[in-house]
């Protein structure tokens, strides 16, 4: 229906609305953002579509545990992200700095990375990479893992507990524990923006701001961490990733259907805007 009123309209579905909320910034006038309610809907929608030989809609979603050649979609019109999830794409970017200058302490950040010999977005995916691999092993059994992050990271040191994190869910997962470590250290092969999952991130990240990395504002919650990933993320440190490219490379073959604008409060072509 909405095609009627304009035959350029593009049409770009994303999982959920904190897509939405982030994709709105940055979409061309003639495009309609969709949030679809998850992945498998939005994978659905784009094949039914296709099926109508429907032109102009694009599909995003997550990679999550769908470890596999990612060049192997089941359309031309479907893009997936090069991290587990939105929150693992944006703390890959330069939004988690802009989110540490909010929340963070400058002095403690340098005394972290000084002692830890990582910068803080490598030791956080250093932190959240045991849940991950978990979460795998888990994945693949068809079990739903024993994940709880605050039980497992020691607040003070910024530390994760692995032992009582694999002790929690070797039982559970009907393994015994050097199995679940063995099986752990074999997802070391998959790239580790793919295995952290995004919830483990936030999470892991606000207990590392409360005392080892910040200024102790506690009552920040996991939901204003994302929110504000979103709102501390830039096109210029996004350009470069795989979704962007991505759905730069089906606006020109899927001319005159635009998904982008060209920089931040216009709605005509690309360019290198802000």
């Amino acid at each position: 229906m909405l095609r009627q009123y304009s035959s350029r309209l593009a049409f770009f579905l994303v999982e959920g609305d904190s897509e939405v909320n982030l994709w709105t910034a940055w979409s061309h006038e003639e495009c309609h953002l969709v949030g679809s309610g998850g992945k498998s809907n939005v994978i659905g929608a784009i094949e039914r579509l296709d099926a109508r030989n429907f032109k102009g809609a694009l599909g995003l979603v997550d990679f999550d545990y769908e470890i596999s050649d990612m060049e192997e979609m089941s359309s031309q019109n479907l893009v997936v992200l090069d991290a587990h999830d939105l929150e693992c794409w944006l703390c890959r970017s330069d939004a988690l700095v802009r989110v540490l200058r909010e929340y963070g302490d400058s002095a403690k950040i340098a005394s972290f990375e000084e002692d830890d010999g990582v910068d803080v977005r490598q030791g956080l995916v250093n932190r959240a990479l045991p849940f991950g691999q978990v979460r795998l092993v888990a994945k693949k059994r068809a079990v739903r893992p024993q994940i709880n992050v605050p039980r497992f990271v020691d607040r003070s040191k910024w530390r994760v507990h692995l032992d009582q994190l694999v002790e929690a869910n070797a039982s559970h997962l009907s393994m015994s524990k050097d199995e679940l470590r063995e099986e752990m250290e074999e997802c070391a092969r998959y790239d580790p923006w793919i295995v952290c999952h995004g919830n483990d991130m936030i999470n892991i990240l606000r207990i590392g701001l409360a005392e080892v990395l910040g200024n102790g504002r506690t009552n920040v919650s996991p939901g204003d961490l994302s929110a504000n990933l979103r709102l501390a993320a830039r096109r210029d440190a996004l350009k470069d990733t795989r979704p962007w490219r991505g759905i730069e490379a089906w606006e020109s073959a899927n001319r005159p259907f635009l998904i982008l604008r060209s920089r931040e409060g216009d709605g005509g072509g690309h360019s290198d805007g802000n």
